[in-house]
């Protein structure tokens, strides 16, 4: 939270899928002006009785790897007892960024977690996909890029070991047609 001068504050929220941002003035109208730096991002800023940021222009963010957010003191083992937390989807205790479509094993009890990301199709072809893990899982993917038109495509309805692909028929999913070099949105959830 930024306090600029005449009592004005601003708020500014950075995540990887923030491209950068622009300051607008209200009716108001007065300005001042002033420079933060800090984490590698300098932020120019311009101040009034007002302020809303907006994405702009492209900032620097995480390329390659699958995000692994994980969600702290959540009893049960349903997908909905994630699902249904406060803190969930945006607030997670912890982040990080995975090289592999695979999350750690035997880390710990009450806890969710989601794995989410885009795949690229190497060639155009129907896929196939499964999903293993403790306890409850969902696998969902997107016929874009977009989060917001996943679907679920397997599911793990009990528990199973690790990489143990074939204990229920609902952990593979149908076969999936996609196009080489199009970006795919997928994401795991686990309770």
């Amino acid at each position: 939270m930024f306090l600029f001068r005449h009592g004005c504050r601003c708020g500014l929220l950075v995540d990887t899928n923030v491209h950068g941002f622009q300051l607008m003035k209200t009716s108001h109208g007065r300005f001042g002006t002033g420079d933060f730096t800090g984490s590698g991002l300098r932020l120019t800023w311009v101040a009034a009785l007002w302020v809303a940021c907006v994405p702009l222009v492209p900032l620097r963010a995480q390329t390659n790897g699958i995000l692994r957010e994980v969600y702290l003191g959540i009893p049960g083992d349903s997908i909905a007892s994630l699902t249904n937390s406060a803190a969930f989807p945006e607030n997670p205790d912890s982040r990080e960024v995975l090289s592999t479509f695979e999350a750690p094993t035997d880390v710990g009890d009450n806890y969710g977690q989601r794995l989410s990301g885009w795949i690229t199709a190497p060639t155009t072809g129907s896929y196939v996909f499964w999903i293993a893990g403790d306890d409850n899982c969902v696998l969902h993917l997107s016929a874009d890029e977009l989060p917001a038109n996943k679907v679920a495509i397997a599911t793990v309805p009990g528990w199973t070991n690790l990489r143990q692909w074939t204990k229920y028929p609902e952990q593979q999913s149908a076969s999936i047609p996609l196009t080489a070099g199009h970006r795919y949105y997928i994401e795991a959830l686990m309770k």
